[in-house]
């Protein structure tokens, strides 16, 4: 069976506090349902896509919620109701589930400071949360029965060229991965739901993670779609990667990583 993961990436305005890599997962029959559904939901609402960037600023499609017939706060309460109602979409099916990765930029650049950690983390904090979800998919799609791949979409944006060169070289450090990842293909957002979706949990992940930023704990809600798995990159996660990796090659472990907290 072929299934298929439509990605998008979202991060602060300033990209100084978190970066998330996150989208829906499903097969295509699934997918047929979610794109119907989206499509109704967009023309009840008299929008053609959805954009959540034009959400936000009231721009684009939702720039009739910035007009005189909707004063404030009433604008920006209709569109949250439509971007709620959307996100509802994929919670009546099963079959779609949500995933994703956030990595705290602080946090990333404490791991990344060490030493020990520069032949694991020197990369962009968005393409770790992209591998940590490829990471994810595989391991997934492995434990199923049968015989079953994962194929990847992301918005098209300038550097789809960039992510695809992250996707196959992940593939070629993680062979054993590689035979469950069946390509990895940019599409025009607009026109895709599932992508447009992507795009919605991408920002509603971004979201919760500034509100984890402000306590450190898990952010109490349920999620407006099913959760196959959300991940975050603290520091103690980074380190227990690079721990790992270095009983992995052989290589001594630092003394403030011994403890069995670091496993």
């Amino acid at each position: 069976m072929v299934f298929q993961c439509f990605l998008d990436d979202s991060k602060d305005q300033h990209q100084n506090q978190v970066y998330v890599s996150a989208g829906f997962f499903g097969t295509h029959d699934d997918w047929a349902q979610v794109r119907s559904s989206w499509a109704k939901c967009l023309r009840d609402h008299e929008l053609e896509y959805f954009k959540t960037s034009e959400y936000k600023m009231l721009e684009g499609q939702f720039a009739r919620f910035r007009t005189s017939d909707y004063p404030p706060p009433a604008g920006r309460e209709k569109a949250t109701e439509i971007r709620n109602e959307l996100l509802t979409i994929p919670r009546s099916l099963r079959g779609i589930k949500g995933i994703g990765v956030a990595i705290p930029v602080a946090d990333y650049e404490k791991g990344c400071s060490r030493p020990e950690a520069s032949d694991f983390f020197a990369a962009k904090p968005y393409r770790r949360a992209l591998e940590g979800v490829f990471d994810v998919m595989a391991r997934s799609i492995k434990t199923l029965p049968g015989k079953h791949v994962v194929r990847f979409a992301h918005d098209n944006g300038s550097d789809y060229d960039e992510l695809r060169s992250y996707y196959e070289e992940y593939k070629h450090l993680n062979p054993k991965h590689a035979k469950y990842m069946a390509g990895f293909t940019a599409l025009d957002d607009k026109g895709h739901p599932p992508l447009q979706m992507a795009d919605a949990i991408a920002n509603y992940m971004q979201e919760k993670g500034l509100e984890w930023l402000k306590s450190r704990q898990t952010v109490v809600g349920e999620a407006p779609f099913n959760v196959h798995h959300v991940g975050v990159w603290t520091e103690h996660f980074m380190l227990s990667i690079v721990k790992r990796n270095l009983i992995r090659l052989g290589r001594p472990i630092p003394q403030d990583l011994e403890s069995d907290e670091y496993g």
